[in-house]
């Protein structure tokens, strides 16, 4: 697989392992740097303040409750993201339309794809 992610560190929410497992592994051999897997919003807010990333994936229900505090949080940083979710497109709150969204399934290849472009895109400090 090309290095699409060369030198990328991705954080990673998502509360199913194996899919974790899964994201970890094609980003890992599309070059990025994994930071996490955050299973749940609290492991994901303690690696955000502990941790630099220059693009987020992110699934939407974590342990019954939603990912989009963190989600603001990322936007008021300027930390791009794209969801990737089970979830409908339509359950995604109006402030967040103009961000990337996969429905798993979804091609691997267009999400290793997509977290390139906004990584590499991204005018935050690194």
């Amino acid at each position: 697989m090309e290095e699409e992610l060369k030198g990328s560190r991705v954080l990673i929410v998502e509360n199913e392992r194996a899919i974790a497992l899964v994201l970890t592994e094609i980003i890992e051999l599309s070059g990025g740097v994994v930071i996490g897997p955050a299973y749940s919003l609290e492991d994901a807010f303690n690696i955000m303040e502990n941790h630099q990333f220059d693009c987020a994936v992110l699934d939407i229900q974590l342990k019954g409750t939603t990912v989009y505090p963190l989600a603001d949080e990322l936007n008021e940083n300027q930390i791009p993201f794209c969801f990737f979710s089970g979830m409908g497109e339509l359950v995604l709150p109006a402030r967040f339309k103009e961000n990337y969204f996969f429905e798993k399934p979804a091609s691997l290849t267009e999400l290793i794809n997509c977290l390139a472009l906004i990584s590499h895109s991204s005018d935050h400090l690194s």
